[in-house]
C-alpha cells in the first residue's frame, strides 16, 4: 500500500463515521414540571411567621413572609398583628407548641399554620491565600483573601388549633467568596459576611418553600433527531418553542410511518411527558425498549414511572 493511501484511508474512515453519526443527534429540550411539595399541607390556607430566633433570625422572618406571600399558596397572616393577639392574651411564642396556648390562639384567627424556628451553628471564616507568579524571570508572591460563611437553621410548623407540629425540618447553607490576587496583602478587599449569609439565607428559604409548596423545575428531556425521519425534526422543533399539541401530531406521524423504529416510539413518549400523559408516555417508551432494549430508554421509564407517581401527589395536594 502507497503511503498516500495509508494519509487518505483515516480520513475517509473519519468521513464515514461523520456521516453515520450525522443521522442522529440528541436534542434537548427545557420543559417546566411541577413538583409536589415535600410535605403535604393541604386544607392549611392561613399560615403566618412566628418567632424566628437566634443569629439574623429577623432577617429569615421577612424573607420567609415574603416568600410565603410570593408564593400564592397561601393567606399569609400579619406578624404584628399576631404580636398584638398573643400580647393581649397573656401568652407568648415560645409557647406556642402547647395546646393550651395554640388553642387560644386558634379560636380567634381559626384554622392556620404557624412558622416558628431557630437559626444556630453559624460561622464566618477568613483565610489569606499565598501564591507565586513567575514574570520576566522574576518570582512574584501574590495574596487572596477566601471569606467562607455558613449557617443552619431549624424550622416547625405547628397547628395553631391543636398546637401539633405538622413538619420540622433543619436546612444548611454555605458560601465562600474569594477576592483577587494581590501583591501587598494591605490592598487585600474586605469581604461583606452579611452578602454571604444572605445568600446562606436564600437558599434555606427556598429549600424551605420546596419543602411545603408545589414548586416548578426545568427538565431536559432528551429527544432523539434523525435525519431519516423528517417527522421527528419538525416535532422537536415545534417542542422548542412549547407548541405540544402540534408536536404531538408529528410525533404520531413519525411512528405511523416507522413503527418499527425505537427513536419514533421513544420522542413520542417523551412527547406525552412533557405534557403530563404519564400512562401514555409509558406505553410509547416501552414499546420503544422493547425494539430496543438501552439502558437510557429504561432508565427514561423509570423517570417517568416517578414522575408519574409525583403528578399523582401534586393532585392529592391542589384538589385538582
Amino acid at each position: 500500500m502507497s503511503r498516500s493511501m495509508y494519509v487518505v484511508l483515516p480520513a475517509i474512515i473519519a468521513v464515514a463515521f461523520l456521516i453515520l453519526i450525522a443521522g442522529c443527534i440528541p436534542q434537548k429540550i427545557k420543559v417546566p414540571m411541577q413538583k409536589p411539595a415535600e410535605i403535604d399541607l393541604k386544607g392549611v390556607t392561613k399560615i403566618a411567621v412566628g418567632d424566628i430566633s437566634g443569629f439574623m433570625g429577623r432577617e429569615f422572618a421577612d424573607e420567609l413572609t415574603t416568600a410565603l406571600f410570593n408564593s400564592g399558596n397561601f393567606e399569609v397572616l400579619d406578624r404584628q398583628y399576631l404580636d398584638k393577639i398573643l400580647k393581649e392574651q397573656g401568652l407568648s411564642w415560645s409557647g406556642i407548641t402547647d395546646p393550651s396556648t395554640s388553642a387560644k390562639l386558634g379560636d380567634i384567627i381559626g384554622a392556620a399554620a404557624i412558622v416558628v424556628g431557630r437559626t444556630y451553628d453559624h460561622n464566618y471564616n477568613e483565610e489569606i491565600e499565598e501564591g507565586e507568579w513567575v514574570q520576566n524571570k522574576t518570582r512574584i508572591r501574590k495574596y487572596r483573601k477566601k471569606g467562607t460563611a455558613s449557617l443552619t437553621i431549624t424550622i416547625k410548623i405547628i397547628d395553631v388549633q391543636t398546637g401539633k407540629i405538622l413538619a420540622s425540618r433543619e436546612y444548611s447553607s454555605g458560601y465562600e467568596k474569594e477576592t483577587k490576587w494581590v501583591e501587598n496583602k494591605r490592598d487585600l478587599p474586605r469581604i461583606d459576611a452579611d452578602v454571604l449569609y444572605k445568600l446562606c439565607r436564600k437558599d434555606m428559604v427556598a429549600e424551605f418553600m420546596r419543602t411545603i409548596a408545589p414548586y416548578t423545575v426545568y427538565i431536559e428531556m432528551p429527544f432523539v433527531d434523525d435525519a431519516k425521519f423528517p417527522d421527528l425534526g419538525k416535532g422537536i422543533n415545534l417542542g422548542k418553542i412549547g407548541n405540544w399539541n402540534q408536536a404531538l401530531d408529528f410525533f404520531k406521524a413519525a411512528v405511523s410511518k416507522n413503527p418499527e423504529s425505537w427513536k419514533t416510539h421513544f420522542d413520542l413518549g417523551l412527547a406525552y411527558e412533557c405534557i403530563g400523559d404519564f400512562d401514555m408516555a409509558l406505553k410509547s417508551l416501552t414499546k420503544a425498549y422493547s425494539i430496543n432494549p438501552k439502558t437510557s430508554i429504561q432508565n427514561e421509564i423509570n423517570i417517568c414511572k416517578r414522575r408519574k407517581a409525583e403528578a399523582e401527589k401534586l393532585k392529592q395536594q391542589t384538589g385538582e
